[in-house]
Parts: C-alpha cells; sequence; structure tokens
C-alpha cells in the first residue's frame, strides 16, 4: 500500500508541473507512473483459497447407504417361512401384507398411515406375527431371499392387486383378508383382534 501511495503522489506533483517547463524525461517518467498505477489500481484481488472439505457426500457413503436400504418396516419379517414357524411356536397369527412400497399409492398409504405407527405395533404383538412380501420396482430394496421368494408367493396366493393382506394361522392355512382399511392404527387392530377371536382362525 506504501508503494501505491508513493506513486500516485508522484503522479500528482507530475501533473501540476506547467507544460512549458516540463522536461521530455518527466513526461516520460510521468507517462510511465500513470500507466502502472491505472493497471495497479485495476489489477483483480487473488481468489481465496480454502481446505474445508466438500458437503456432497462421497461414493463409498452412498454406496453404503444402498446396501442398508431396505423396503420392510420395522416389526416385520421378508420371511414368510420363517413367521409361520413363529406364529405356530407361539400360538399367534400371521398378518402377512403383499405390497408394491414403491409405486402403489394405497400400499405407501397403508404403510404410511397404519403399519409405521406404533399403536399398530404394539397393538398387534401379542397376537400376529407381521410378514411384508413386497413387489417393489427398485429390486434393490430387497433381501436376497425375498428376490426369489416373494415372486412366487404372490402367484401361489393369487395376488389380484395391493396391497393385499392375508391372515394366516400358523399352520398355513389362509384364515382372513383385507387390505387398506379407514381408521388409522387404532381400528385396523381392532379389526385384526376380531379376526383373531373368531373361531375359524384358532383352527
Amino acid at each position: 500500500m506504501k508503494s501505491s501511495y508513493r506513486q500516485v503522489a508522484v503522479v500528482k506533483r507530475c501533473g501540476s508541473v506547467r507544460p512549458l517547463l516540463m522536461s521530455k524525461t518527466i513526461a516520460a517518467a510521468c507517462s510511465v507512473l500513470l500507466s502502472s498505477t491505472a493497471v495497479f489500481a485495476g489489477e483483480p484481488a487473488p481468489a481465496a483459497k480454502t481446505d474445508e472439505p466438500s458437503a456432497t457426500p462421497t461414493v463409498p457413503a452412498a454406496k453404503e447407504e444402498a446396501k442398508t436400504r431396505s423396503s420392510t418396516p420395522s416389526g416385520f419379517t421378508d420371511d414368510l417361512d420363517a413367521a409361520f414357524a413363529k406364529a405356530k411356536a407361539d400360538g399367534k397369527l400371521v398378518y402377512a401384507c403383499f405390497s408394491g412400497s414403491d409405486w402403489c399409492g394405497w400400499c405407501i398409504k397403508l404403510e404410511k398411515e397404519v403399519l409405521s405407527k406404533e399403536e399398530f405395533l404394539s397393538g398387534v404383538t401379542n397376537d400376529y406375527v407381521l410378514a411384508f412380501i413386497d413387489s417393489p420396482r427398485d429390486k434393490s430394496v430387497l433381501s436376497e431371499h425375498a428376490k426369489s421368494a416373494n415372486p412366487a408367493l404372490v402367484k401361489k396366493y393369487k395376488i389380484r392387486g395391493f396391497p393385499t393382506a392375508l391372515i394366516f394361522n400358523g399352520e398355513g392355512r389362509e384364515v382372513g383378508k383385507t387390505g387398506y382399511r379407514k381408521g388409522g392404527p387404532v381400528e385396523y387392530v381392532k379389526y385384526l383382534k376380531s379376526i383373531k377371536e373368531a373361531p375359524k382362525a384358532e383352527k
């Protein structure tokens, strides 16, 4: 800053010399100083550098996230045979929801309004083993078991639309059928309890 100040000061002094007395040498010096001062004053500031890391997620992190994604809701299993075995051992029924979790509007609504709610999970835990048989467009959200088993289960139980929820006893016999129901988790639990209490459910 001091160098720039001296240059401007010299220019001002040079500019005050009468034209008739200004020598060629002084005129040349003034011209050079004027030119260099203009360049110095108009020179852009260097871009600031930063060592802060980018906020963009790294590729490995994105891959790790993809590996951990699953369409199976909390409290459910995607293995229907395992659900049958547990239901038989515990004297419970099986609630098996056949879904299209990433494309079926009513399936998404059912999961959001009922299946993901604590009132539903706590309300059926004493009576039901929960299974989720998904048929999503994005197969990466399925376990290896579900990828191979689910298409066959959809065909076996003649699922024609989604969501379809089948109720089985521990022996694998169908004792009830439902799907999306209005009223939220409380009303849904009441309906499932009514099926559990029906005489044919225990046979």
